[in-house]
């Protein structure tokens, strides 16, 4: 899926360049806010924007875990020990660039999406059902849940001044989740019957599984330019033989 993405994302970027005349080159820092309230893995989220010419731009995204709002856990409360990381790449196409008023410009856009997010954790003093339905009782268990996301996202970003950029955007595609144990202690099979809690987002996080299901996502994200380069004026041929 990751290597699809990759390549679906390469060829768009070059039949782009190649169909627009390349104006300046700009690059943009930014942070998400709203990823820092995330219910299921928060994070302290920046990226850096690298906008070609005045049509395309590639983005990418780190985020760092942090738990201070995090209520995954409510989902299930077994969990501990939670280690993460977010990844994004992303390319951008404007087809539009407005002025609003004097120096409020308005980009709206279309782009491609790739997330990946691993998560390793452990779960004590619980049970799990296996994928051929046999359940088990444990003391512990570590699990490595790994989550593949790619999306079609349409956005507008408002630039103030130049240098201030204000995203907004909405996005929806698939998500990709694969759920695996790595190791026991004291794993027992057991003839009692346990009822699967489900979480909002399918089975509670520690039965092995594959799924895949619809993603939808909106984003905030606050940006600032901090140098332009401006491609200088092409001379034509005749003026260059003079």
């Amino acid at each position: 899926m990751k290597k699809s993405i990759l390549i679906i994302v390469s060829i768009i970027v070059a039949q782009l360049s190649f169909s627009q005349d390349s104006t300046k080159f700009e690059v943009l820092l930014r942070i998400n806010p709203q990823a820092i309230i995330d219910p299921y893995t928060a994070t302290i989220q920046s990226g850096i924007e690298l906008r070609f010419n005045k049509k395309i731009a590639l983005e990418f995204d780190y985020g760092h875990q942090f738990n201070k709002f995090e209520l995954w856990k409510s989902e299930d409360r077994y969990a501990k020990k939670q280690s993460y990381y977010k990844l994004k790449f992303g390319v951008k196409y404007y087809p539009l660039n407005l002025n609003l008023y004097k120096n409020i410009d308005m980009l709206p856009y279309i782009g491609l999406a790739y997330f990946y997010i691993p998560n390793y954790y452990i779960v004590t003093d619980a049970w799990f059902t296996d994928s051929d339905g046999s359940q088990y009782t444990f003391d512990a268990v570590d699990i490595f849940k790994e989550t593949n996301i790619a999306t079609l996202k349409l956005g507008v970003e408002y630039v103030i001044f130049k240098r201030l950029n204000i995203d907004f955007s909405g996005e929806i595609g698939l998500r990709n989740a694969r759920l695996s144990h790595l190791s026991y202690v004291n794993k027992v099979e057991t003839d009692e019957f346990y009822w699967t809690e489900w979480g909002f987002f399918g089975p509670n996080n520690r039965h092995p599984m594959v799924r895949n299901s619809l993603y939808l996502g909106v984003n905030l994200k606050i940006g600032f330019i901090p140098f332009k380069i401006k491609s200088p004026p092409q001379t034509s041929q005749r003026e260059g033989l003079g």
